[in-house]
């Protein structure tokens, strides 16, 4: 059973991470050859001000 954890920004809409949940569920179903209710993902959103690239996080680069 795979467990997916994907770590993104915050600041997507509901509908986004939806899709996003949905799409990497199905592709990782038919890659594996399992059923889909075998596949679970956790999303983890990150603070713009908890997430830095070099050196700066990305709420100050806005």
């Amino acid at each position: 059973m795979p467990i997916l954890n994907i770590q993104l920004l915050d600041g997507r809409s509901d509908e986004m991470k939806k899709e996003l949940i949905q799409k990497v569920s199905v592709v990782t179903a038919d890659t594996l050859k399992i059923p889909l209710e075998h596949v679970q993902v956790i999303l983890h959103e990150v603070s713009r001000k908890h997430w830095a690239r070099g050196g700066v996080t990305y709420s100050e680069k806005q």
